[in-house]
């Protein structure tokens, strides 16, 4: 997140595997996962 914020930003894929496989991701797994990057953001980013 941290490398996002202090370049020109980038691209997050959610649901692709390591071989560029699209799997899915499905309506649950986004809410976790969202819940789980905000998490860590509120507890390891510090502003300056």
């Amino acid at each position: 997140m941290v490398a996002f914020a202090n370049s020109h930003g980038g691209t997050l894929l959610l649901g692709v595997n390591g071989n560029g496989n699209v799997t899915g991701v499905s309506l649950s797994q986004v809410r976790d996962i969202e819940e789980w990057v905000v998490n860590i953001a509120r507890i390891t980013v510090n502003l300056p």
